[in-house]
């Protein structure tokens, strides 16, 4: 056997030798073995004719023409792959190798065939594996990114579709279990128009594949439109189907929808791929459920937080707004907040020179502050008052009240005192009181002064009659008189009722004070100087007029003058000073005159005597009628001053914090407006 021939024999591919026009002059063995054909078949056929197919068989018999034209020269050792013809008429792939000779001899070429069909289906299964294993990475990938979940379904179905899996075609559908469980929802398509959206958007379990897939929870195929396919649509080409199931554990999320190449054949490969990618997408899907779920769950808290955190400014604004004080303390006794209101109202009791209000600490010291507190033991919510003297000297009032604070667990962790300084509301109610008691008076006192009139009338007329008929000698002439007497007091006082009881309409004016003070001072000329008591006046300058009834300015002056000098006894003083009332001092006493006009100047005038004073609950009452101190005084005096003041629009209060006798306040509309 010569070293050619054990060559030939040694090898398990397919060796040929053919001459120049392409006939196998021979063959070895495993050329029968590799191409099914029998030796004595193969020897001196057309090798192209014999095991290549016809597309490829022309360039072979190039290859050879060229070679026997322009000789050794014109042609190379060539290494290709191809498919090639089997004895029993399928193709399968070799490897050819095409070896050229010396063409003096009977053989031309040397073909040696090897069957690759193994490699090339590795090679297929490796490329398949890498194009799913791509798909799997794009899917993982597009889950990561922000994502609607409908969008992750339609790029997964679309990486899907490009598997290039064989019978797979560019179709194909995602559903999801609607929250009643019911239905399958379509969620993701492509390739469907709208008839086929229409009919496939809900899909109840057990219809069709898709739902047969979704109740069993398996991969339902068909190669082609049977009996099971329950939905059908007009004109609807033929297609096989793999209806592939989401599933979680025992838990049915949705089913993918691949449509397939009709007469499709499904191999186990295929369905491993799709179980992978099914359950790669179950876990996507559940994910994003729960970040969708979380989302949400966000979204309400933060609306619940901002609401909150509204609510809490909310509130915050309303304590800060408040008149009222609110001080918060723990179950330390320390402050732990107070409000602006709550600094103002415990300013007025603090030096704040000594002592700052920025230091909410130190208010614990405050008396008033501790009075308040000592009621936290019974925080029952109900309201108390507390009166104290401010830096001024001034008696306050303070209404309070303190309740439990307490945590979310309703566990108490301090206290809330909420409380407001009612001083000018208790001055209100009490002048409003006092405004209705007079009005009352004055009723009764009209009534009683008509009534008693006509008859002290009569007993003074009968009087004086019997006066007349009296010797100067008869003893009942005195008592005579005496009743005459008695009875010009009762009309006297009868005068001051309707002079209380009815002023009169104001028949106001513009008129200098300095004119009524000097005029009151004439009817009491001899009074002053018997007693030896100056009245002084004190007026700033260019004071301009008041607008009020002149006449009733005197009953005024005169009323004030009267008390002022039983007051003072023997070498007084009165001073009356006056001043145009600024933007000020109008603050300063709008609680003690809340009637007070903006727009109208006014002119203060301060009437003060030098004597023993009154305390404080005597100047309560003082412009209440028939309440006196004298002896001798009807009780009416001031009553008819305040009542008159207020007919002209002025007003009037006693100011009792002097060292030294009593200061009448007042306020008259100005003239210059």
């Amino acid at each position: 056997m010569t070293e050619k021939q054990r060559i030939k024999e040694g090898t398990s591919a397919a060796v040929f030798m053919i001459d120049n026009v392409d006939t196998i002059t021979n063959c070895n063995k495993a050329a029968e073995d590799i191409f099914g054909w029998p030796l004595d078949d193969i020897k001196g056929k057309k090798f192209s004719d014999l095991v290549l197919p016809n597309d490829a068989g022309r360039p072979h018999k190039d290859s050879l023409h060229k070679f026997d034209t322009e000789g050794e020269k014109g042609l190379s050792v060539k290494r290709i792959e191809q498919n090639v013809l089997h004895h029993d008429g399928y193709e399968f792939p070799v490897e050819l190798i095409i070896c050229p000779v010396d063409r003096r001899s009977a053989c031309s070429f040397i073909i040696t065939a090897r069957d690759i069909s193994e490699k090339k289906q590795r090679v297929q299964i490796l490329e398949q594996a890498s194009r799913n294993q791509q798909a799997v990475n794009s899917i993982l990938r597009i889950a990561l990114e922000d994502f609607s979940l409908d969008e992750i379904l339609l790029r997964a179905l679309e990486y899907v579709l490009l598997l290039n899996t064989p019978g797979l075609i560019d179709k194909g559908a995602a559903f999801l279990l609607d929250d009643n469980a019911d239905y399958l929802v379509l969620r993701a398509h492509k390739g469907f128009d709208k008839k086929h959206v229409q009919a496939c958007g809900r899909i109840p379990f057990g219809t069709c594949h898709c739902g047969r897939a979704a109740l069993t929870g398996e991969i339902q195929f068909s190669e082609c439109v049977d009996d099971r396919h329950d939905i059908r649509l007009d004109k609807m080409k033929p297609h096989g189907h793999y209806c592939v199931p989401f599933c979680s554990g025992k838990n049915i999320l949705g089913v993918l929808s691949l449509y397939l190449r009709n007469g499709h054949v499904q191999n186990d490969d295929e369905k491993k791929t799709l179980w992978a990618i099914s359950n790669i997408l179950a876990g996507v899907i559940e994910r994003k459920k729960v970040e969708i779920q979380r989302s949400l769950l966000i979204k309400k808290q933060e609306a619940m937080i901002t609401r909150i955190f509204d609510e809490k400014k909310l509130t915050e604004a309303i304590i800060q707004s408040l008149d009222a004080g609110l001080m918060v303390f723990d179950l330390d006794g320390k402050i732990v907040s107070l409000n602006p209101g709550g600094r103002l109202i415990l300013s007025q009791f603090v030096d704040t020179e000594t002592t700052g209000l920025n230091d909410i600490a130190g208010l614990t010291d405050i008396p008033v502050v501790k009075l308040m507190y000592g009621t936290r033991k019974t925080p029952t919510g109900k309201t108390a008052e507390v009166s104290q003297l401010n830096q001024k000297g001034e008696q306050r009032t303070l209404q309070y009240t303190v309740v439990p604070w307490e945590d979310s667990a309703d566990l108490q962790i301090g206290v809330i005192l909420q409380f407001t300084d009612i001083t000018e509301t208790l001055r209100i109610r009490r002048e409003m009181e006092k405004m209705n008691r007079i009005s009352t008076v004055a009723e009764i006192a009209s009534a009683v002064a008509h009534e008693v009139r006509n008859p002290l009338a009569g007993i003074k007329t009968m009087s004086q009659a019997i006066e007349e008929n009296c010797d100067d000698s008869d003893e009942n002439k005195e008592y005579i008189t005496r009743i005459i007497k008695q009875v010009d007091r009762l009309n006297d006082l009868l005068a001051q009722f309707f002079t209380y009881a009815k002023p009169g309409k104001a028949k106001k004016e513009k008129v200098s004070l300095g004119y009524i003070v000097n005029e009151t001072r004439q009817l009491l000329k001899v009074k002053l100087n018997s007693k030896r008591i100056v009245l002084a006046e004190d007026y700033v300058a260019g004071l301009p007029d008041i607008y009020v009834d002149p006449d009733q300015m005197q009953q005024v002056f005169l009323n004030l003058m009267l008390n002022a000098i039983d007051a003072v006894n023997k070498k007084g003083k009165i001073t009356i000073r006056a001043q145009l009332a600024d933007r000020k001092m109008k603050k300063k006493y709008t609680d003690f005159f809340p009637d007070l006009k903006k727009n109208i100047d006014y002119v203060a005038v301060y009437f003060k005597d030098n004597g023993k004073g009154m305390p404080p609950e005597v100047a309560a009452k003082v412009f209440e009628p028939f309440f006196t101190t004298k002896h001798h005084g009807s009780g009416l005096g001031l009553a008819i001053v305040y009542r008159i003041l207020r007919e002209n629009n002025a007003f009037i209060m006693a100011d009792t914090l002097q060292k030294q006798g009593v200061t009448f306040m007042m306020m008259f509309e100005s003239g210059s407006g």
